[in-house]
């Protein structure tokens, strides 16, 4: 059985998965739609965010491990696609954000298209490069025909890979 931290984490994951394809999806719905499903959209990633604040404090530390600096790219990438996302849209938004009585731009709208399609290569990105660790979860916990243990996450133990030599002297 999944603890309800992963459970949480799989479902927000998902759900937010489900919300950027709905956004990217704008042509289908009104304007109206389209931004109260954004200012949702931001709740779950700022969310989704503070669940992995554990992630984000150790950033520093990954710098230095040439097999994270891809992902940590990428987030940084999604981050910045994000804000200028967020930000481009209050620019150009006609109704969750008329308050601020904003003059309306092309630019902006140029920007926002631009931003939140690299938003979602860079999301569909960064799923890939979690996909192995999403699929093991995933496999573990909801396979029944897996063994007992290989059911969760924290009790399965990695098998260990040898090389040539260490295979040889151990035989």
């Amino acid at each position: 059985m999944l603890n309800l931290k992963i459970k949480s984490r799989i479902i927000m994951d998902g759900i937010m998965l489900f919300a950027l394809i709905f956004l990217s999806l704008n042509h289908m719905t009104s304007v109206s739609v389209h931004e109260v499903m954004s200012v949702i959209f931001i709740i779950i990633v700022i969310l989704h965010c503070l669940n992995n604040r554990k992630w984000i404090k150790n950033m520093p530390k990954l710098i230095n491990r040439q097999k994270r600096k891809g992902l940590l790219i990428v987030n940084i990438l999604l981050c910045i696609s994000f804000i200028l996302a967020i930000f481009s849209g209050i620019m150009i938004s006609v109704l969750v954000f008329d308050f601020l009585n904003i003059p309306y731009h092309e630019r902006f709208l140029k920007i926002h298209a631009w931003s939140t399609r690299m938003l979602l290569v860079l999301a569909l990105v960064h799923l890939c490069m979690h996909g192995k660790m999403i699929m093991g979860v995933l496999g573990k916990n909801f396979n029944p025909h897996a063994p007992r243990g290989a059911r969760h996450c924290n009790n399965s133990k990695r098998t260990r890979s040898w090389n040539r030599r260490q295979l040889l002297r151990n035989t």
